[in-house]
């Protein structure tokens, strides 16, 4: 079974928490113990799997692990800190 990285936007995670601001949705998917980030207007998204793991656990055809990959930060050489001298 392959991983369901689509992503699942705030608007959505409005509708399905119930939660209109984004601090109640944030402090939802904590409790709901769901991994998220932040988009570039610091409003929280997740992935379907990361959904579907939270809600109806692992399934015996998935991995125990949660796949993380899109919430990965891009690696930026122009951020990296030069090495101490």
């Amino acid at each position: 079974m392959s991983a369901n990285l689509a992503l699942v936007p705030f608007a959505e995670l409005q509708a399905i928490s119930g939660k209109i601001r984004c601090s109640a949705v944030e402090r939802w998917l904590i409790r709901e113990n769901i991994p998220f980030r932040r988009d570039g207007r610091r409003r929280p998204f997740t992935t379907v799997d990361a959904m579907n793991h939270a809600i109806f656990g692992p399934t015996k055809t998935q991995p125990q692990e949660i796949n993380t990959d899109a919430f990965r930060q891009p690696d930026n050489e122009a951020n990296a800190k030069p090495a101490a001298a």
